[in-house]
């Protein structure tokens, strides 16, 4: 998972255009590791990552913006979404789905209107996500959730 973020600018960076979806497949030199990535160019939202697994779920009304995933014997994603609902309502959306997979918290953390929540079962090949939440800069209200994950392939 830790190459999963430096790889999404590169491909947010390459995205194309004639599509309300730009789709990139990244290689790592070093390690063979790919990642696709798919964007929504004109915010018209995307279709969720076929690996998501269900403690991940998005959160109702949410709108997908990106969607970054790498399938494999661990199925490790990235996934933004813009949401009309209160930071604090997403976050237990997450805490209940993660608790109900057998999940403990392992970090929380409230900074002014942003948010964050990490769970996981402790070991390194265990299922684990990752939730921030923060205002999407818009003026009607909504947030900007991304969502890391990383779980056992089924």
């Amino acid at each position: 998972m830790r190459l999963l973020i430096p790889m999404l600018s590169i491909a947010l960076a390459t995205s194309g255009c004639g599509s309300n979806t730009a789709e990139q497949t990244i290689e790592n030199r070093e390690t063979g590791e790919k990642v696709t990535v798919s964007t929504s160019v004109d915010g018209g939202g995307i279709a969720l990552p076929d690996n998501l697994p269900a403690f991940a779920a998005v959160y109702p009304g949410a709108k997908i913006i990106t969607v970054a995933s790498k399938p494999g014997a661990t199925a490790e994603g990235l996934l933004a979404y813009s949401v009309k609902a209160q930071p604090q309502a997403v976050i237990d959306h997450y805490r209940k789905q993660g608790e109900a997979a057998g999940m403990a918290v392992v970090t929380e953390m409230a900074t002014g209107e942003a948010r964050m929540l990490a769970m996981g079962k402790g070991e390194a090949s265990s299922p684990a996500m990752q939730i921030t939440t923060s205002p999407s800069g818009e003026d009607d209200g909504s947030l900007q959730v991304t969502v890391t994950y990383s779980a056992p392939a089924s």
